[in-house]
């Protein structure tokens, strides 16, 4: 699931789940991609992660996410807050220049 965060241009990635034997394949990477077709001015990206789960903490250093610092103590034991710029990084802009959005 995909939320608009704010007017400026974050969406935050509430949500992506892809099936472990699906995994591996890079089907996140063109999930994530599509959202530049859809709305290709956003600004910024935004999504938690368990700690535990390295391998996805993994793919999304890979697509350009880097963490950052969350402030609440409780949230930050429990997740970890990964942030893609779409001014300094531009992986999966360029993933999503060969997905066509039907309209």
């Amino acid at each position: 699931m995909v939320k608009v965060d704010d007017p400026e241009g974050t969406i935050i990635l509430d949500e992506l789940v892809v099936a472990e034997s699906a995994q591996r394949r890079g089907i996140a990477k063109l999930l994530i991609s599509c959202i530049y077709s859809i709305i290709p001015a956003i600004k910024q990206i935004a999504l938690y992660v368990r700690p535990t789960n390295m391998q996805a903490q993994a793919a999304y250093l890979a697509y350009g996410f880097a963490p950052r610092k969350i402030e609440n103590a409780t949230c930050s034991k429990n997740w970890c807050y990964f942030v893609y710029d779409s001014d300094s990084e531009h992986l999966l802009q360029d993933a999503a220049q060969g997905i066509a959005v039907r309209e």
